[in-house]
């Protein structure tokens, strides 16, 4: 049984988005009631941007030689880890997820606002937040106004 089904609100009721989907949501049974949670799925596009932003700030800082390094920070610097206690009571710190999976698209906006923040104020200073919105928007080929307007792609991506 799958752990995810995607649904898509019509009116008052949710429909599966796929085939996929509508065969998961079969295997329960009809007539019954079911608890569900409801969370936003997260936009592929603000993904995209996300990182093709985070290979345009590596492209032009001396620290961060690539996405996944300049990501790592973030994550730390925004409070994304949690604490491992070994038993030999050593303690580590692990930066947490970000993938689909574990992080919602409300959750994610968050993350990525704060990024955006923390790059500009921070990572390099003095960066105009508009500057380099547009120049990633013409990386990727859409601009983050469609994006937040709900304007996907043909194939919902």
């Amino acid at each position: 049984m799958a752990d995810t089904i995607n649904m898509r609100r019509q009116g008052a009721k949710l429909v599966p988005c796929a085939a996929v989907d509508e065969e998961a949501l079969s295997a329960f049974p009809e007539g019954k009631d079911l608890s569900i949670t409801i969370k936003r799925a997260r936009s592929y596009r603000q993904h995209k941007f996300f990182f093709a932003l985070l290979q345009k700030i590596c492209e032009n800082n001396d620290t961060y030689k690539t996405p996944e390094q300049l990501l790592i920070f973030l994550k730390v610097r925004l409070g994304y880890v949690e604490q491992v206690a070994f038993h030999d009571e050593t303690v580590w710190w692990t930066t947490k997820s970000i993938s689909f999976g574990t992080m919602g698209q409300d959750e994610f906006q968050k993350f990525f606002n704060a990024s955006l923040d923390v790059i500009v104020a921070e990572v390099i200073p003095g960066l105009d937040r508009k500057d380099i919105i547009r120049e990633v928007e013409d990386m990727v080929g859409f601009t983050l106004d469609d994006m937040r307007k709900g304007k996907e792609d043909e194939t919902g991506k």
